[in-house]
């Protein structure tokens, strides 16, 4: 089973109004993993347009705040080249290894470099100066996708 076919079959468990206007979105997150374990946290993105969308200058996370300092919180910018294609879903984790482990597919991205076959995403300092992978808190967190101009 591929990323893109498992993430349409979590997909077609739930129903899911499209905004008006067509574009990229959060479709799912996993902020609390089973166990104390924080390296298998994903987000799941959604183009709900008709065109693909380049990811080169888009980024994803949970630092909230512009020059964040939040050690557990993380911005990452998707590599060059990176897309997604109309109706496709791609997943950001933080760690590869740890998602094929529990779901048995391999995500899109990781942001922590465990598997050499996974493109991994790139620091962002402009908005996280302390670098570091997303940590999502299990209550009162955000995931953010930031496009080209923040």
């Amino acid at each position: 089973m591929t990323a893109k076919s498992f993430a349409y079959a979590l997909i077609g468990v739930f129903s899911i109004a499209l905004p008006s206007k067509a574009g990229l979105m959060l479709s799912e997150v996993c902020f609390n993993e089973v166990g104390s374990d924080t390296t298998g946290e994903w987000i799941e993105i959604f183009n709900t347009g008709p065109t693909t969308i380049d990811l080169t200058n888009y980024k994803i996370g949970d630092e909230e705040s512009n020059v964040g300092t939040g050690t557990t919180e993380a911005i990452h910018r998707f590599p060059a080249g990176a897309s997604i294609a109309p109706g496709e879903l791609q997943i950001v984790t933080v760690s590869a290894t740890r998602f094929f482990t529990v779901y048995g597919i391999k995500p899109t991205y990781e942001a922590t470099a465990t598997d050499l076959t996974v493109p991994d995403m790139l620091p962002y300092p402009t908005w996280d100066s302390d670098g570091g992978a997303f940590n999502m808190s299990n209550s009162n967190d955000q995931a953010l996708i930031l496009d080209g101009s923040d």
